[in-house]
């Protein structure tokens, strides 16, 4: 009987372990991005998996700033938390910042766009990468990639790697040249 239940207990052991070994790593080669409204822009990533890539769900969240870095830029707070060594644009929870999903991609298939993002030309090239036509105002913020194995058995799989912050100059300077004008008015 323990000869038995030695050798069952090997076998759940290896089981695990080789479903368990199963792993993605996540690269984002540009960690910050700086482009114009209305421009175009593709936001790389790149994963590795032991696993069939047809297993793999690619999915890009955008985050926004916590605190605006152009419009609290100068603020006294913001500059406080720098000096502290934090960074107001990015350290706040999710619960204080919108979240919402850009674009989802399982294996080769077509990806599918959130629900804020379908009258959008926006999609997921090669194997990781997003592809955002005609940057708005509002595409300002930080983009995550994530990809998932779906075929582990409990689905935690993950890795996610903070990807860019999408800035646009054009904004920041007809912002501040405004901002100026009403100041001074």
């Amino acid at each position: 009987k323990t000869h038995f239940l030695y050798s069952w207990t090997n076998l759940i052991f290896l089981y695990l372990f080789f479903t368990v070994s199963v792993s993605i790593q996540v690269l984002v080669p540009e960690v910050t991005r700086t482009t114009t409204l209305f421009a175009s822009v593709t936001l790389r990533c790149d994963y590795s998996t032991s696993s069939n890539t047809q297993e793999v769900i690619v999915t890009w969240k955008y985050k926004s700033f916590c605190k605006d870095p152009i419009l609290d830029l100068y603020s006294s707070a913001y500059q406080s938390a720098q000096q502290l060594g934090q960074d107001p644009a990015n350290d706040c929870p999710d619960s204080q910042r919108t979240v919402r999903t850009v674009a989802q991609k399982r294996g080769s298939n077509e990806p599918t766009l959130g629900a804020e993002y379908r009258e959008r030309k926006i999609t997921i090239q090669n194997k990781a990468d997003l592809q955002i036509t005609e940057i708005m105002w509002w595409d300002n913020g930080v983009y995550f990639c994530q990809s998932t194995n779906t075929n582990h058995m409990l689905n935690y799989l993950e890795s996610q790697v903070r990807g860019m912050d999408v800035n646009t100059p054009l904004m920041q300077v007809s912002f501040r040249r405004l901002f100026g004008l009403v100041w001074f008015i």
